[in-house]
Formats: C-alpha cells, structure tokens, sequence
C-alpha cells in the first residue's frame, strides 16, 4: 500500500510519518528531508540562491540514499546536519528553484516505482507526485500551534517572531507552487493531539482501505 500525506510546515508531518511507518514496516520517504539534503550540498559547495548555473551543473552530481540508519548525502551520513540552522533557512529559498523541485520529484518517483509498500509526505504529494496513492491524509493545525513548535525547534525565536516566520514560509510555498492542498484527503487537525492519537487514526483508516 501506498500512503500519501501531505502539509504545510511543522503541522507534524515528519514524526507523524517516521511513527506510521515503524508501526506498519513500511518504506518512509521524507520530502523535506530531500530538499534538504540538496540545500546541504549545494552551501557546502559555496553555491548560493543566485548562481543558476552552477545549481543546475551540481545536480547530477548530487548523490542522495535515504536509509533506516539515516540519510546518506554523497555517501556520507549527514542525518544530524540536516537540523542546522543555516539549512533550514535555506532550504525553502532553494526550494522554489524549477530545476531543483524537478531533480526532487525524479528522487520521488524512483522510491514510488521501487517500494510497493510506502508513505511519503510533503507540500505537494498527493496531487502532484502520487495522485495514485492508495489514501491520502492533509495535516494542518492552528498557526499559533505551529509557531509554538518552531520555537521549540529554534530556541533562539520570539513567538511573535516565529508567527511571522511560519506565515512568510506558507506564503513562499503557496505563491512558489510548493503546496497544494489536496481534494480528496482524509483531513486531521494536529493542533491538539498526540503523535500517538494521529497514527491511531491513521491506522484506523488505513486499516478500512486495505
């Protein structure tokens, strides 16, 4: 079976994800953590927003393997770089790059082809990357709940700082083309329930499908 879940930033996706498939043993593929890993290369490599060409030269080169012990970037495991800073502020600029979302969803694609049992989750993954899934779910929560777990993963924002953040992140993601809600998703608002609670019903759901 293959699971498609979809939403914004922080309502919840990647640990909702990474629970559900440890209960159901299933391939996880974490889009995010897929921009991410480019956006890693690629300042690594001293390449910025602005220099196109060299972004579109580095792509190929850039080797991308998402395991059960982490995530692999040109061989070398990198799974705890992913949460710095730097990365994450720039990862959604890098995001918006034509070449780069086509670069992330060829990786999409090959994980769908290959693992029959699947969850992937992202901004776009029902409607765009697997319209076949077999059930899709859409996570949103209040904005407030949100800023709350940004400030929680950056201690060093205001919660008024982080609102602004989370509603500057949405925007870039709608306006870029990022996001796209789906139309026929199961909808849960994670505002106020456990991870446990939503995987829960996830299953449940799940289960109804199978």
């Amino acid at each position: 079976m293959q699971v498609a879940i979809d939403g914004l930033t922080r309502v919840g996706k990647t640990s909702i994800t990474k629970k559900l498939g440890e209960k159901l043993n299933y391939q996880v593929c974490n889009s995010g953590n897929i921009y991410r890993l480019i956006t890693l290369d690629l300042l690594d490599n001293s390449i910025t927003i602005n220099d196109k060409e060299k972004i579109i030269k580095r792509l190929p080169n850039i080797k991308i393997k998402i395991t059960s012990s982490g995530m692999l970037l040109n061989d070398k495991n990198v799974t705890q770089r992913l949460e710095d800073e730097i990365v994450f502020q720039n990862t959604i600029d890098f995001s918006t790059i034509k070449e780069i979302k086509e670069y992330v969803r060829v990786i999409q694609k090959e994980f769908i082809k290959t693992n029959k049992d699947l969850i992937m989750e992202g901004r776009d993954i029902s409607e765009r990357v697997m319209p076949n899934a077999d059930i899709k779910f859409y996570l949103y929560a209040s904005l407030n709940k949100r800023a709350e777990r940004l400030t929680e993963k950056m201690k060093n924002l205001t919660l008024d700082q982080a609102l602004k953040e989370i509603e500057k992140r949405d925007q870039k993601d709608i306006e870029s083309g990022n996001f796209l809600r789906p139309t026929n998703a199961i909808e849960i608002d994670t505002s106020m329930l456990s991870i446990d609670e939503i995987v829960d019903l996830m299953l449940e759901k799940i289960q109804n499908v199978k």
